[in-house]
């Protein structure tokens, strides 16, 4: 392997998926502590702003790399709004109406509509672990909602909870979306210049 570990795709989800599964508990301690799911959502969202600026300053490929994408301003603010404003916010508030465990099922759950939108619109293959992976996503609702009588929830907490699952699946489906597209525009410049 070329790459070093933190170099690495796998390092950044893991490190993703590490710093994501603090929201829900920073998210429980500052709504205790009084602070409204409005301040607890832009505060979030402003945290996350500066960690990722600072990463873009501190590294000049990423300088780069983000002062060639400032045409695409637009798809990065659509792509902002579903996967920072709708995820957070929504899921902040719902963490004030329902408990963490089932906000953060029924958001990430949602994901499920990535694979039917990516099947349908990105002629992406559903394969076995797709499947499998959908198939278990229902099972964990239909077992949540047998036990609803469980777990403290509202209404208004699930459909919010549901609302931010649902930004965030169209923000990974638009994602990849826009990858394709910046990939089939990158093969189509490379024949152009074989071609010259």
């Amino acid at each position: 392997m070329s790459n070093t570990f933190y170099q690495r795709a796998e390092c950044y989800a893991l490190t993703a998926a590490a710093l994501n599964g603090t929201i829900g508990v920073l998210t429980y301690f500052g709504l205790n502590a009084g602070a409204s799911h409005h301040q607890v959502a832009f505060w979030k969202c402003f945290i996350a702003f500066l960690i990722l600026v600072a990463y873009c300053l501190a590294k000049p490929s990423e300088r780069r790399t983000l002062c060639a994408l400032r045409h695409k301003s637009h798809q990065f603010a659509l792509l902002a709004f579903f996967g920072i404003f709708c995820l957070y916010f929504f899921e902040t508030w719902a963490f004030k109406e329902a408990s963490v465990p089932l906000v953060s099922f029924l958001t990430y759950a949602a994901g499920g509509i990535t694979l039917i939108l990516s099947s349908l619109f990105l002629r992406e293959r559903m394969n076995i672990n797709k499947c499998l992976s959908f198939v278990l996503i229902m099972v964990g609702v239909y077992c949540l909602f047998s036990f609803a009588g469980q777990t403290s929830s509202s209404y208004i907490g699930i459909l919010l909870a549901l609302l931010a699952g649902l930004g965030y699946a169209l923000f990974i489906f638009l994602s990849k979306q826009g990858y394709q597209a910046w990939q089939l525009s990158e093969a189509n410049s490379a024949k152009e210049s074989i071609n010259q």
